[in-house]
């Protein structure tokens, strides 16, 4: 099953006892932040075990699954590459348009677990939780001020990347 999306950034945040969706594929980006729960993430078979705090990347060439074994409150922040052509403007040149994509879809990044110690992992609870709040702005695929937060957290992820020693660069 793939999974199309034309709004340009779309925001999901709910809590569920079974994943609504089989095994599946999208034609966007995803960032998956888990607040609460437990369960198996299956992306790209791969298992990996999930719970509080958690954050998955996941590209258009990857399928996921989530198995859950505890009620989980998830955000999904999902985005097209429109999203980024949009907001290139804010770029700067040592974060150009291209990382995110670079970040989005490497590999090593989904043969992992992304581990994001303490205390940036309590600024991605807070930035999850920011964009959460603005989701019912008139226009957020807009806003600049998502589209930092959003940055925000590729620059997390980058970060734990590097611990890892995965390099994000080609």
């Amino acid at each position: 099953m793939k999974k199309i999306q034309f709004d340009q950034l779309v925001i999901h945040d709910y809590e569920e006892k079974t994943f609504h969706l089989p095994l599946h594929s999208h034609t966007y980006y995803e960032l998956v932040y888990i607040h609460k729960g437990s369960g198996i993430h299956l992306l790209n078979n791969n298992r990996f075990q999930y719970g509080e705090g958690d954050l998955f990347i996941i590209s258009p060439e990857d399928e996921h699954y989530f198995e859950i074994n505890k009620s989980t409150h998830f955000t999904f922040i999902k985005f097209t590459d429109a999203y980024l052509s949009e907001h290139s403007q804010h770029t700067v040149d040592n974060f150009n348009l291209y990382e995110p994509v670079r970040i989005m879809k490497n590999k090593l990044l989904k043969e992992v677990k992304l581990k994001i110690d303490e205390p940036p992992n309590a600024i991605l609870r807070n930035i999850i939780e920011n964009i959460v709040l603005y989701k019912f702005s008139k226009d957020i695929s807009r806003s600049a001020l998502i589209f930092y937060q959003i940055r925000s957290i590729l620059v997390l992820i980058s970060e734990a990347a590097a611990k890892l020693h995965i390099r994000i660069d080609n």
